[in-house]
């Protein structure tokens, strides 16, 4: 793969249309990349005045070199290093999204515990038609790099540790994800503003696994350790609750 074309999402007769944003080389990231992009007003007239096509491919490209810069500290077995490529971080299509087209295409996230919180998407990772990303207009250009990132920490778990991704359980799948997302300097801020630790109701597999990995920091053991260590420490865990017992016994 040579060229990568990102795509929007609008809605044309109220039905969801995919056409094509912007396209630009890999050859010479991730010093730099030129981009060529069709009629920019047409497709973007309707969005937050901070949307424009620039702004669109940087995020995307930024997000992807920090994706890559981490997973290739985090990573030490040679045979997954060597797969840490732009080609593979880029290999799945991704669209930013109209926040009309957004309605049409999000997905119904289930549960992980009767007592969790309904989820409402801004982004996702589908494994047959790549990553859509929603364009909602109060959306800041850090928050959208976040979004970007997120989803593509999922897509390179899945690359490179299958076994682990497709045994876990939502909360760990989340917490490498937002694991991704804190080392990326990227601030997070999946924890409802009125959560009762106690009660545990109205929470979601990200705000546990927000907690989760506060919860880590905390320990001095985890927060000295390297990177690697870190990443590793995490793929022992493929179920929330035996991280949780994991944790309480870190020194």
């Amino acid at each position: 793969m040579n060229t990568k074309t990102i795509d929007l999402i609008v809605l044309n007769q109220d039905q969801e249309t995919r056409v094509p944003l912007a396209t630009f080389s890999l050859k010479d990231l991730p010093k730099r990349a030129s981009f060529k992009s069709p009629t920019e007003t047409n497709l973007l007239s309707n969005l937050s005045e901070q949307f424009t096509v620039r702004a669109l491919v940087k995020a995307y490209l930024d997000s992807s070199v920090r994706i890559y810069n981490l997973f290739k500290k985090a990573v030490n077995k040679i045979d997954l290093y060597e797969k840490v490529t732009f080609e593979n971080i880029m290999a799945r299509p991704f669209a930013y999204a109209q926040p009309e087209a957004y309605e049409k295409i999000r997905p119904i996230i289930p549960k992980e515990k009767e007592s969790d919180a309904d989820i409402f998407p801004i982004a996702h990772l589908c494994w047959k038609e790549g990553i859509f990303v929603s364009l909602f207009q109060e959306q800041s250009l850090e928050y959208l790099l976040g979004s970007n990132l997120h989803e593509q920490a999922h897509g390179m778990h899945y690359l490179l540790y299958p076994d682990h991704y497709t045994s876990s359980d939502a909360t760990i799948i989340e917490t490498m994800a937002i694991f991704a997302e804190m080392k990326c300097k990227i601030p997070v801020n999946y924890i409802p503003q009125d959560h009762n630790p106690e009660t545990k109701i109205n929470e979601t597999s990200h705000s546990r696994a927000q907690q989760l990995l506060q919860r880590l920091e905390s320990k001095p053991s985890y927060a000295s350790a390297s990177l690697p260590s870190q990443w590793n420490f995490l793929l022992q865990y493929n179920k929330h609750e035996a991280l949780s017992e994991g944790i309480d016994k870190l020194p």
